[in-house]
């Protein structure tokens, strides 16, 4: 798969879903163009508005989507149906990357990337911010 056709299949899935914190905030995917290579992710990523270079932390997206799971509470069918958002989502992201890594960064406003590489080495990047007090 290309970026473009990634692209054209993960903008629907992120579409309006938003990343639960102490503010709701929407997914949106950056360009990425050029790079190829963990290390220059890993600078791109660092260079970013609000990121720490020093503070790049590593998760696994089943870290993430269990803390996602976590919070839906069964009893409001919003939270619920965004979980179940995420399910779609990061499957279609397991299905056509490689080397999916969840990275933050930073303390209240606090960064998050979820990365990976398509299969001809092309990076991809969704950002989102969580606000943590």
């Amino acid at each position: 798969m290309d970026i473009n056709t990634f692209t054209q299949g993960v903008l629907p899935l992120i579409d309006d879903l938003l990343y639960m914190s102490e503010s709701e905030r929407n997914w949106q995917l950056l360009d990425t163009a050029g790079i190829q290579d963990q290390a220059s992710l890993d600078q791109q990523l660092a260079a970013f508005p609000g990121a720490d270079a020093a503070d790049l932390q590593r998760f696994s997206l089943d870290e993430l989507q269990a803390r996602i799971q976590r919070q839906a509470d069964p009893g409001e069918e919003f939270m619920v149906q965004l979980a179940n958002r995420y399910d779609v989502l990061f499957a279609f992201l397991r299905e056509h990357l490689t080397d999916i890594a969840v990275i933050r960064s930073g303390s209240v406003q606090v960064q998050v990337f979820v990365t990976g590489f398509l299969a001809d080495g092309t990076a991809v990047v969704l950002h989102t911010e969580a606000i943590e007090t």
